[in-house]
């Protein structure tokens, strides 16, 4: 339908002039758009990467968004004396650890009968004394080897196990339990 066509149609009465001059205006960028010439490549190119880009850094905050949340999220459900206890652990474990070793959590026994046999050593280790800690070394079978520190007196307390090799004999394998309340 040509312009001339549609002005006749619209010049009826009732038909607004807005909506003709809206049409000629629409006509007229719509016949220089079929005019301009395309080029070869365009900005085509260009607006893809950036959309790669706005997408990639998109998702890496919702990466770190996500991340930080179930941190924070799991700390605040967690019992603090468990985190402590964890903590200790690893302090524990870094103190008998030997020094050569070519394993993860090979203790030196020397170190871990000293270490037992003082409770003055534990604390000075530990540089606190806010909590009660309780610490037992148990072979596979669940002997006790040996414990340091007092009994829990109650039933709520950060309790955590972790495994530990004789670096002499690495056969021989430790049950270390730390318990803080």
């Amino acid at each position: 339908m040509s312009f001339e066509k549609i002005e006749q149609v619209l010049k009826k009465p009732g038909i607004s002039r807005a909506i003709l001059s809206f049409y000629g205006r629409f006509e007229e960028m719509a016949s220089k758009f079929r005019q301009r010439p395309l080029s070869a490549g365009g900005d085509s190119a260009q607006i893809s990467a950036d959309y790669l880009v706005g997408i990639a850094l998109f998702l890496f905050g919702v990466t770190l968004a996500f991340t930080y949340v179930l941190n924070i999220a799991a700390f605040q459900e967690s019992n603090k004396n468990q985190y402590i206890a964890e903590s200790i652990s690893e302090l524990v474990l870094d103190y008998l650890h030997q020094k050569d070793a070519y394993r993860i959590n090979a203790i030196n026994t020397t170190k871990l009968h000293s270490f037992l046999a003082s409770s003055h050593e534990l604390y000075s280790l530990l540089n606190q004394t806010q909590f009660h800690v309780n610490i037992t070394v148990k072979n596979l079978s669940s002997q006790v080897i040996g414990s340091v520190g007092e009994l829990a007196e109650i039933e709520d307390y950060g309790y955590v196990e972790r495994i530990a090799f004789n670096y002499a004999n690495s056969s021989e394998i430790y049950i270390i339990e730390v318990r803080v309340w």
